[in-house]
């Protein structure tokens, strides 16, 4: 994860802990305790001072929790949140609404994937069979450049546009 990666993610922590703090506030009169009393509800959601909604916390039709935000424009900007299958994902979209950084925690294997401005995949960071992949792909979202450490040592190989192994080492 890069500094601004980090930094991004943690400043969206803080305003998530600022906006939680305000809505109990607001909702309870006064700070949240744990005494407090239960609420309950499928969504909640943030409005700026327009009416317009900035930012949702919920349970989706399919199951899944999900918290977004949006931007002045309404675009959703930032979302993550938990799939019906107990994937955790983390997904920052540009101002047109594309995907750019996506992260993505299953069972299988942790993925990290930059996206370019027509959202195809063209940076993937993950853990495959237990071991680092670095996969690089070309404007078809084809993988082209791949680097994989194991415990033998690393693998590195191209692909041709058709997905054939033009050159491997070792």
């Amino acid at each position: 994860m890069t500094k601004r990666q980090y930094a991004l993610l943690l400043a969206t922590t803080i305003v998530v802990s600022a906006l939680s703090g305000m809505a109990g506030s607001r909702l309870f009169g006064g700070p949240v305790s744990a005494a407090a009393n239960e609420m309950e509800a499928r969504e909640f959601r943030l409005v700026d001072a327009s009416g317009a909604v900035r930012g949702r916390f919920g349970i989706e039709d399919d199951g899944s929790v999900r918290l977004s935000f949006s931007d002045a424009g309404g675009q959703a900007r930032l979302w993550t949140g938990i799939l019906p299958d107990g994937t955790a994902m983390i997904n920052l979209r540009d101002k047109a609404g594309q995907p750019r950084l996506f992260v993505q925690v299953d069972e299988r294997e942790p993925l990290i994937a930059l996206r370019d401005s027509a959202g195809k995949g063209r940076l993937y960071l993950q853990i495959s069979a237990n071991e680092p992949l670095i996969n690089l792909r070309d404007a078809e979202d084809r993988g082209r450049f791949f680097v994989k450490a194991g415990n033998e040592g690393a693998t590195l190989w191209y692909n041709d546009e058709r997905g054939r192994t033009i050159y491997k080492q070792p």
